[in-house]
């Protein structure tokens, strides 16, 4: 999902932190309560304040500390969320269906389509940037949420895309 970004990037902010995971059953419980509106992950900041919304919780935890995934540049931090964002929106655009037949349908469409788009532009920001990472020399957020979205489909974990797709961004593939 989308709490590994997060976590990778408050492990090398130095903030203390602790990660708790919530299982779907605990999830649908909370939620049948009221809680997690907006979903998960979800920061508690000593304040006592909640906070959602992985690419927010990242960039929070990318700037703090020594972590060093976030660029003082404006520019470079604008590439560096244009790439995060456009992660975000593969995943969250990723159609769905409670019927499989139908999901399956719609996912082949997708792949073929949008996702095509998604991965195009993260290969492009790869080869425009000189590399190794997505967004240049530095590893950033960006390349941790592009990462997740190739190792979503190359491990078999995005349902009704084949591993095999990633293939047509060998570059990519190897950068993540």
């Amino acid at each position: 999902g989308r709490g590994p970004i997060c976590r990778i990037a408050l492990h090398a902010s130095g903030l203390r932190w602790t990660d708790v995971r919530v299982s779907d059953t605990q999830f649908a419980q909370a939620k049948a309560r009221g809680l997690y509106t907006s979903g998960l992950p979800v920061l508690k900041l000593p304040s006592g304040k909640f906070v959602t919304q992985s690419a927010a919780i990242a960039r929070f935890a990318a700037k703090h500390g020594g972590a060093g995934l976030y660029p003082a540049d404006a520019a470079a931090a604008l590439f560096v969320d244009e790439l995060v964002d456009i992660a975000a929106d593969a995943l969250a655009k990723t159609p769905g269906s409670a019927n499989e037949a139908e999901k399956a349908v719609l996912r082949r469409e997708y792949a073929a389509g949008s996702l095509r788009g998604y991965m195009d532009a993260f290969s492009q920001a790869l080869a425009a940037s000189g590399g190794p990472f997505v967004s240049g020399a530095r590893l950033t957020i960006a390349d941790l949420a592009v990462d997740g979205v190739v190792s979503m489909i190359a491990s078999g974990d995005f349902d009704h895309i084949p591993p095999e797709y990633v293939n047509d961004w060998p570059q990519l593939v190897a950068a993540c």
